[in-house]
């Protein structure tokens, strides 16, 4: 077996964990995961070989040769940059201790060679066996890593210049953030990709999204774990407004930005995912109801006072320019303009991915000047057989305590068997699960409901 050229291709910054060489592609995900491909300057002979690789950190089972004609066929990796470990590197080495404070011109060391850790033995120069530290290490600088390495072995079928290799690492995600302007009618949406990096740096290198619930598998002890990502590290970093390409790649959707970006530690980059768009809108009002989703029902008595919830739904036709787009999952923030022309925020939600076509729901909060309270007026159950009908009777009271009418919805939801028996405004089967009722409310006034439904389980 070939095994002569060993070279050290320096390529990390002087951050650990940064990517530089040649050519450097990545695609981030919207969980932490990023693919890294590289392109990297090093002599490769015919046959087999094995380089010492500064790639930085990475999962090394996710390691593998973008070029076909050169084969990957093992690695070593060691992640290991604390002091514990290096004491591990030192295992039949003799090691210098300090006893005291260490002086050049006056140490007080005496020399141990490392048999083992976990525990730690020492043999001293008398030929005498410790299990204590006989003083403050002092590693020999071929002892200390300060980065993470890799060691990789390559078949290649003929001679190259540069390996292209592709992996995957953390330290970097992204998340898609949306700001909506209501005006009167319609609204005004602007989406921006924040890229977020705390621990991933790479120069000169061209930058990929992928939106979408890509599987992750869970292996234990193989996957490489950072520091959750603090917003409170971050700062603002907005880059110009160039055009983004999407396109579709099996079940998931991909951002390419223009051109080549940088990526630094503790920065975030905001990139535009679309032109602004425009929208028409509806705000809907609407209380959740009594009945719990599947089990047993259970008589509750007493009445109380329920939110009405606040959700603005954006209209998203298939063929209009904003309802031609995917919109990766994010934050929603929307906002109103003041008497005085001034921007507000009214309201704040988390969105999922949505679809071309699909219209965008925004959950906001709850209303201000809209109070509900509801009442249960009756409660019966009987038997038959296994199976127990439950008989129930509600009453919600929806007040207005605003200036103009608007219309609330109620909606009750569960799965198994059940049925609306009567109610004060017409019940609409949306599905087999969900029932509504509509409430126009005028301004200054309440408005009651009733409606009795039979459960059974």
């Amino acid at each position: 077996m070939r095994n002569t050229l060993r070279t050290m291709l320096a390529l990390t910054l002087a951050v650990p964990g940064g990517l530089a060489g040649q050519s450097t592609s990545l695609t981030l995900f919207q969980d932490g995961r990023v693919l890294a491909r590289r392109t990297i300057v090093a002599d490769i002979p015919a046959g087999t070989s094995r380089h010492q690789l500064a790639l930085g950190a990475l999962d090394p089972g996710s390691l593998f040769s973008l070029d076909a004609t050169v084969r990957l066929i093992g690695t070593t990796y060691d992640a290991a940059l604390d002091e514990s470990n290096t004491m591990r590197r030192m295992v039949g080495r003799s090691v210098l201790f300090s006893r005291g404070y260490y002086r050049p011109e006056n140490p007080d060391t005496v020399r141990a060679t490392v048999l083992r850790v976990a525990p730690e033995q020492f043999r001293m120069p008398n030929g005498t066996i410790t299990f204590q530290r006989p003083g403050t290490p002092l590693y020999p600088d071929d002892a200390i890593q300060s980065a993470a390495t890799t060691q990789a072995q390559f078949i290649s079928e003929r001679p190259r210049r540069s390996l292209d290799l592709g992996y995957f690492t953390t330290g970097a995600r992204w998340g898609a953030t949306y700001t909506v302007l209501l005006g009167d009618r319609s609204a005004r949406i602007d989406g921006l990709a924040a890229i977020l990096s705390d621990a991933l740096i790479a120069d000169s290198a061209e930058i990929q999204l992928l939106a979408g619930n890509v599987g992750r598998a869970s292996v234990g002890g193989g996957r490489l774990l950072l520091d959750a990502l603090r917003s409170d590290q971050f700062r603002d970093n907005r880059v110009r407004a160039e055009a983004v390409t999407q396109e579709s790649i099996g079940d998931v959707h991909l951002y390419t930005l223009p051109g080549q970006h940088t990526i630094r530690s503790g920065v975030t980059s905001t990139i535009p995912l679309f032109q602004p768009a425009s929208s028409g809108y509806d705000k809907i009002y609407t209380v959740r109801g009594q009945l719990p989703y599947r089990g047993v029902l259970q008589q509750l008595g007493d009445d109380g006072v329920v939110p009405v919830q606040v959700t603005y739904l954006l209209h998203r036709a298939e063929k209009s320019v904003f309802g031609a787009l995917p919109l990766p999952g994010g934050i929603a923030r929307v906002y109103r303009r003041d008497a005085g022309g001034r921007l507000q925020l009214i309201g704040e939600a988390g969105t999922r991915h949505t679809a071309p076509g699909e219209d965008l729901r925004l959950p906001t909060g709850e209303a201000f000047d809209l109070t509900a309270r509801r009442t249960e007026t009756s409660y019966r159950t009987v038997r038959e057989g296994n199976r127990t009908i439950a008989f129930a009777g509600y009453r919600v009271t929806v007040a207005n305590g605003g200036d103009s009418t608007v219309t609330v919805e109620v909606l009750e939801r569960r799965v198994g068997e059940w049925a609306v028996l009567s109610s004060s405004a017409r019940a609409e089967k949306l599905s087999s699960t969900e029932t509504r009722f509509r409430l126009r409310v005028p301004a200054g006034e309440e408005v009651v409901l009733t409606y009795e439904v039979r459960v059974t389980w």
